[in-house]
């Protein structure tokens, strides 16, 4: 066995640069499916263990709350907002006047859920 290692070895280091780069892309490929395919066989297993499938649901859980407060806060930027008279009426007394078009009657919106 110590005899063909050996030989491989001395082989390997006639080659040129190139080919031993091939040797290494190709056993580095060789050894990533391998690990693939053993950590895809240790998943199987664990999420076949009834008590995996319970300890996931409650790890789920705090991600389901995250979700909920993203899409309310999503919904809550969605709608737009009106503008009243308070907002927009600035200092009047410091020569700024306000714009009519933004004074709006917050009931007379279109967007607004009544």
């Amino acid at each position: 066995m110590k005899v063909k290692i050996k030989k491989i070895v001395y082989h390997l280091r006639q080659q040129p640069v190139e080919d031993k780069k091939k040797i290494l892309h190709l056993l580095t490929i060789v050894c990533v499916v391998v690990m693939i395919i053993l950590w895809s066989y240790s998943l199987s297993s664990n999420f076949n263990n009834p008590d995996t499938i319970v300890q996931i649901k409650n790890d789920i859980k705090p991600l389901s709350a995250i979700k909920d407060n993203m899409v309310d806060g999503y919904k809550s930027i969605s709608v737009p907002v009106p503008y009243t008279t308070s907002d927009t009426n600035q200092d009047t007394s410091a020569g700024a006047t306000s714009n009519s078009s933004q004074d709006q009657d917050i009931n007379s919106y279109p967007g607004m859920i009544q």
